[in-house]
């Protein structure tokens, strides 16, 4: 569900527990906190869109789950060194 409008505290609500002890239980598992985690996925998931199809950027964004082009844009270049359009760009000179 990845895709929704979801955060750590809604995921925390769903399962009846505290936020932050989800979050350190999370973290102690898997390396990261529910945030980074969905953050993950919805970067995985528009990365794989970018590559594979010709949608616009922003509604790879918006489909990803990200509320915001220039929130999606930062992190995405944060993690993959490079602009989404950059990272289309080199895709197409492929």
């Amino acid at each position: 569900r990845f895709k929704e409008n979801i955060s750590a505290k809604s995921v925390a609500r769903e399962c009846s527990i505290n936020e932050d002890y989800l979050n350190f239980i999370f973290k102690k598992e898997f390396g990261f906190t529910v945030t980074e985690y969905i953050r993950k996925k919805r970067l995985e998931y528009a990365d794989i869109l970018l590559k594979s199809t010709d949608l616009p950027i922003s509604e790879i964004a918006f489909n990803s789950g990200f509320q915001s082009i220039q929130t999606f844009n930062r992190l995405y270049k944060k993690i993959y060194n490079m602009s989404p359009t950059q990272n289309r760009k080199y895709k197409t000179e492929q």
